[in-house]
């Protein structure tokens, strides 16, 4: 039994030396070329048809809205030399809906429709739509919805644009909400727009580690062989790597387990090594007799590194492998996309925008999780010829609505 090894041992599962974590690097970027070149493979690198514009500051005043889970909030933004302005404050609302239960189609609509409303803005405006459940973007900057998750069920939505179904909604019920435009994303892209936001850079990338991780970055169309003749080769185009579903190498027997014992065998194995919402299940597996609430995640995890309670030191000596596991696997995909990405056009600065709390966690003495992933990606740049960039971790209030403010005005015609 597991259990009654040495945790010294066990944690040495959870480590590899720098040449494997290289190796995890660059198979990475070889599964982001092949996602870019076809669909239907491992990194999906799905395309969102809401493109930067090349036209300097982003002017202008937009809609917000933000839905990815229990809450929708929503605001008035403006955009400006100065930055981001929010016209009026973001308004909250729970939603009422609950796991497994169908909830309505119109009032889904009206809840949307009415925060909007109560925003009280008489003039005509864009809608960025920061929407956090699987979709398929359209080359007109709406996306149809594929399928719901985290347990929600609203009947007659699959397969309707998002987009479309508040705006001919808002047109019948609520014709005072004047709106030109919409444009859909999820909250990775989000975070890569509200990147634009403030400092150039030479490449952006969205990052999110949180409940769950992904990445998305900005490709040259013309690198992006699956769209070919869709859009115009010159432009930049935001991508959704979907790479929580990298089957990184050198996974172990209790990533195995966890993975055994999930709902999607065989799928986002990369994501249930790293993020938030796995990694208690992976210290379960090591110690199934541990008091530790797996589904606490890495929350749970940290809060017992970081207790002054006495920890079995076996316990502790696993759980830190697994954390730290975590924000290497992290620095090596971020290698990997930066040297997809370097070979495209020589770049020399790469901001990143990183959200959710296990990429902001800490563990006790300071051993912050996002500045461990920047030592990480240091040692590993510097082995992959990429040592000379320099490399920017923004932290951003309110990213899901700035960046859909960002996408819904930054839109060419």
């Amino acid at each position: 039994m597991a259990t009654l090894q040495n945790g010294n041992s066990i944690a040495k599962d959870f480590d590899l030396p720098l040449s494997r974590w290289i190796e995890i690097a660059e198979e990475f970027g070889q599964k982001v070329r092949q996602g870019l070149e076809k669909d239907h493979t491992e990194i999906k690198c799905l395309p969102s048809y809401i493109f930067p514009t090349m036209k300097g500051i982003i002017k202008g005043i937009t809609y917000v809205l933000d839905l990815g889970g229990s809450n929708l909030r929503g605001a008035v933004v403006s955009l400006d030399e100065n930055g981001a302005h929010f016209l009026t404050p973001v308004k909250t609302l729970k939603m009422p809906w609950l796991r497994n239960v169908p909830f309505p189609r119109n009032d889904f609509l009206a809840m949307q429709a009415d925060l909007l409303k109560s925003l009280d803005f008489p003039q005509a405006c864009p809608l960025g739509y920061c929407f956090s459940f699987p979709t398929e973007a359209l080359p007109n900057g709406d996306a149809t919805l594929i399928q719901w998750t985290k347990g929600l069920q609203i009947p007659e939505t699959l397969g309707e644009n998002i987009g479309g179904m508040l705006t001919d909604y808002i047109a019948q019920h609520c014709p005072e909400v004047k709106i030109t435009s919409v444009c859909v994303l999820n909250d990775t892209v989000a975070s890569l727009f509200a990147g634009l936001a403030r400092d150039k850079t030479d490449a952006c990338i969205g990052l999110i580690v949180g409940t769950g991780t992904n990445m998305a970055s900005f490709f040259p169309a013309d690198h992006v062989p699956k769209i070919k003749g869709v859009v115009a080769d010159h432009r930049l185009i935001p991508i959704n790597l979907e790479s929580g579903n990298f089957n990184a190498p050198f996974l172990n027997q209790w990533d195995q387990k966890v993975d055994s014992d999930s709902d999607n065998k065989g799928e986002q194995l990369f994501e249930k090594a790293v993020s938030g919402m796995y990694l208690g299940w992976i210290f379960k597996a090591v110690f199934p007799n541990s008091p530790l609430d797996a589904d606490a995640g890495a929350k749970g995890l940290v809060e017992m590194l970081n207790s002054e309670q006495q920890v079995p030191e076996d316990h502790r000596a696993v759980a830190t492998a697994i954390y730290e596991r975590s924000f290497k696997l992290v620095a090596a995909q971020l290698a990997g996309l930066i040297q997809v990405l370097d070979g495209y056009s020589s770049i020399k600065t790469v901001k990143i925008v990183a959200e959710g709390g296990l990429f902001w966690s800490k563990v006790h003495p300071q051993k912050a999780y996002a500045q461990c992933v920047q030592d990480q990606l240091a040692d590993l740049r510097a082995k992959m010829g990429l040592g000379t960039l320099k490399i920017e971790f923004r932290k951003l209030d309110q990213a899901n609505l700035l960046g859909s403010a960002m996408a819904a005005l930054s839109v060419e015609d």
